[in-house]
């Protein structure tokens, strides 16, 4: 009996999956609008009863161990809901066996996600596989040292949670999950035909290990998008090759004509970086193992060499090390820093730690990209924290994990934005079609084809729009440093001109004394003068030019990143939509056995193509590189604008010493014609109409608090220089007089004093 669609504050909204034992439906709570995933267990009527009564003992173990036991964060958890629900839940089924109450995982099964023709094509992202592989490692781990083997592990029994922004990945189905002793075998049949190991299929004993060999098989499905052994055959063909293989092999697969290949490193068509493909590929190599005892163990033992005796020693035997959960931990604690390369037009990638230097990391990006490490430029992507690389800066700074998909760092050739010439890394399944593209291809080969003609449209999408995506950074980051210039250049320009106004100055004071005295100054005097003025002049109109290369340079800068071709980063230039809809055609057109026509890759195959030819028009294209030419130039005439600008002012400051040596050279001259004995009279005489006794005017005061305040004007009478003491406006215009007459009689005094030297 089907349960109602309301129950209380319960409704059921929708079914979320329908097995073989049972249904999963998402019940909400109208108040509170919790979800909850509600499992009802289903008994098959034409089962006989000792199958029915293990089938209830499987689902009673399954709610006991998400119940009661199994308590981890990458592992479904049972919910509490209010018992009346369950109670009238479990009253309706059929059965009346208890339900199962767990959270819901409103982002669907990983299967969901490998089915999209993105990831199908070339697996997940990097972020996505190690995610994945840590929850998987994590919920495996956890229930083998509860003795618990899963038995059942599959990409549709690992579901996605949204939790704090982030996508949560967790296993479900625990139903024909078995504890173990430890060294107990079971001799059972479950789990899916595809991710079973191989002793479960023969129907031999096994262990634990079997969730080895699964976890195996979906570690590479999410990597390449396809499982690693012949995945178009049937089991019984299947097995009997992957029996053949050696422990280093980790792939099988087949051509058009029927021959097979054994791979010792996964498919190249994948979205994970190579130096962690480099750490998988060894625990690929364990994991899927074809004996089971030797299932992820390595062997490992250490040579005892005691060098003070002379004696051979000898290997000891090797140990079986479990190595299936410790080897996939240090691959992923690889901190790999990514970078991509302009002048290689690809992503590298460079394993750090927090002791590697920027001048090792150099070393290793030349290595990689050929660039001679002096002409390598580095600079920073938008969204790194930090804004620029300087000494202090460590590679360890620059590692950003959510940008493994993305470049953590840019670097290109000195003197060139870009690499025209760089050819395309086409798939060997792409060229043995371009070869012969009247051949008929096999349902597994043309599908190979056009998974791997999508992943590389897909990759050169990437690769342009990052290359697009570099060059508008490269532009914005050589306007700011032209911007942040700014004030050195007005700066330089307002020194020249101030170091003008003071030449001008003081060529009126030596015009006034070739006025006075013309016998004074000599001509090799006149002629320094003028040479330090030429010379002043000059600097002034270079320090003008300077500022106009520097406005043209900033506004042509500004241009580059307007520039037109950098607003196509965001469209689908290579037509992948297209392409994606051919696949999808053809992927239907296999899974449901439908003829294949001669030429169903031919479509195909002219997107790939279209996809070349546009690739060369646009990277031997005029826009990209005039584009390219002017942030270059921009660039060189920067450099060269900020060192014109630096020795304008080193000449400034070597003309502003000369005119200061100019100008005490002129004062000595002046002074030396006093004699010395008038000079010395000058200095010592009290002489009180040149200098008067300020001092004397205030003489001092003996002033205690608490006595009467009087007006100075009454205290001192009329030797007072300040006014405004008086009572009425009658003293303070007396007062405002005094003041005048007194600094008529200094300036009268002073004037005497000049018009005594110049008659000297």
């Amino acid at each position: 009996m089907e349960a109602p669609p309301f129950i209380g504050d319960w409704y059921r909204e929708r079914l979320l999956g329908k097995g073989s034992y049972g249904t999963v439906n998402l019940w909400k709570h109208k108040k509170s609008g919790s979800n909850v995933a509600i499992k009802t267990f289903i008994l098959s009527e034409e089962d006989d009863p000792s199958s029915v009564a293990r089938q209830k003992e499987r689902w009673e173990y399954e709610i006991d161990l998400l119940t009661n036991i199994v308590k981890n964060d990458n592992i479904v958890r049972a919910v509490k809901v209010e018992p009346a629900f369950l109670s009238e839940l479990t009253r309706l089924t059929k059965n009346k066996l208890p339900v199962l109450c767990l959270e819901f995982c409103e982002g669907g099964d990983l299967r969901r996600t490998l089915d999209s023709s993105e990831n199908t094509c070339c697996g997940l992202k990097e972020n996505e596989v190690r995610a994945v592989l840590k929850a998987l490692r994590n919920a495996i781990s956890y229930l083998h040292q509860l003795k618990i083997t899963h038995r059942d592990l599959k990409p549709e029994n690992i579901v996605l949670k949204h939790e704090n922004g982030r996508v949560v990945y967790k296993l479900t189905d625990l139903g024909v999950a078995k504890e173990l002793d430890r060294n107990s075998l079971n001799a059972s049949f479950v789990g899916t035909m595809e991710y079973l190991a191989p002793e479960l299929l023969h129907g031999g004993k096994y262990s634990n290990s079997v969730d080895y060999w699964s976890f195996g098989v979906i570690a590479f499905e999410i990597i390449c998008g396809m499982r690693p052994f012949l995945p178009h055959c049937p089991i019984a063909r299947w097995l009997v090759y992957a029996q053949k293989k050696n422990s280093d092999h980790i792939c099988i697969t087949e051509d058009n004509q029927g021959n097979y290949t054994y791979h010792k490193t996964v498919l190249p068509e994948n979205r994970t970086c190579r130096k962690l493909l480099k750490h998988l590929e060894k625990w690929l190599s364990i994991a899927l193992e074809w004996n089971p005892k030797q299932r992820g163990y390595a062997f490992e033992s250490a040579v005892k060499n005691d060098s003070s005796t002379k004696s051979v020693q000898f290997a000891e035997k090797p140990e079986p090390a479990l190595k299936i959960f410790t080897l996939l931990d240090e691959a992923l604690e690889k901190r790999l820093l990514t970078v991509f390369s302009l002048h290689n037009y690809q992503f590298y990638e460079f394993e750090i730690t927090e002791n590697t230097t920027m001048n090792e990391l150099l070393l290793e990006i030349s290595k990689e990209t050929t660039i001679p490490v002096p002409e390598i430029e580095a600079f920073l992507p938008l969204e790194q924290q930090m804004d620029r690389i300087d000494e202090q800066t460590k590679p360890i700074f620059l590692f950003n994990p959510d940008l493994s998909d993305s470049p953590m760092l840019y670097v290109l050739k000195s003197g060139q934005i870009y690499n025209q010439v760089v050819p395309p890394q086409i798939p060997k399944s792409i060229q043995d079609v371009f070869r012969d593209a009247k051949v008929k291809l096999k349902a597994h080969t043309l599908r190979h084809f056009a998974r791997n003609s999508v992943f590389f449209v897909q990759n050169e999408q990437k690769l342009y729009a990052t290359l697009m995506k570099a060059i508008k950074t490269y532009a914005l980051c050589l306007n700011d440093r032209i911007i942040k210039s700014k004030p050195s250049i007005i700066q330089m320009l307002r020194n020249s001109f101030t170091l003008k106004g003071a030449m001008n100055e003081f060529n009126e004071n030596v015009e006034h004394t070739k006025t006075k005295i013309p016998e004074v100054l000599s001509q090799s005097y006149f002629d320094q003068c003028s040479k330090v003025e030429s010379n002043i002049n000059a600097l002034c109109e270079a320090s003008e030019r300077i500022s106009r290369r520097y406005d043209s340079a900033l506004r042509r800068s500004q241009e580059a990143i307007n520039a037109e071709i950098l607003k196509s980063e965001i469209e689908d230039v290579y037509n992948t939509k297209v392409l994606n809809v051919q696949f999808n055609l053809i992927r239907t057109q296999i899974a449901e056995r439908k003829p294949l026509d001669e030429k169903s890759h031919i479509n195909i195959l002219n997107s790939v193509y279209g996809c070349l030819k546009k690739r060369d028009k646009i990277l031997l294209g005029t826009n990209l590189s005039e584009l390219s030419q002017k942030l270059v130039h921009v660039k060189t005439e920067m450099n060269e604008i900020m060192k014109a600008a630096e020795m304008a002012e080193s000449t400034k400051n070597a003309l502003k010493r000369a005119l200061c040596k100019l100008s005490m050279e002129h004062q000595n001259t002046v002074w030396s014609l006093v004699p010395a004995t008038k000079i010395g009279e000058m200095a010592t005489k009290n002489h009180p109409e040149y200098l008067p006794d300020f001092e004397g005017i205030l003489p001092p005061v003996d002033f205690k608090v608490g006595d009467a305040v009087t007006s100075l004007r009454e205290t001192h009478g009329n030797k007072v220089l300040c006014f405004g003491e008086g009572n009425d406006t009658k003293s303070l215009l007396s007062d405002c007089q005094t003041l005048i007459l007194t600094t008529d009689e200094i300036l009268n005094e002073g004037i005497k004093f000049m018009q005594e030297i110049e008659s000297m």
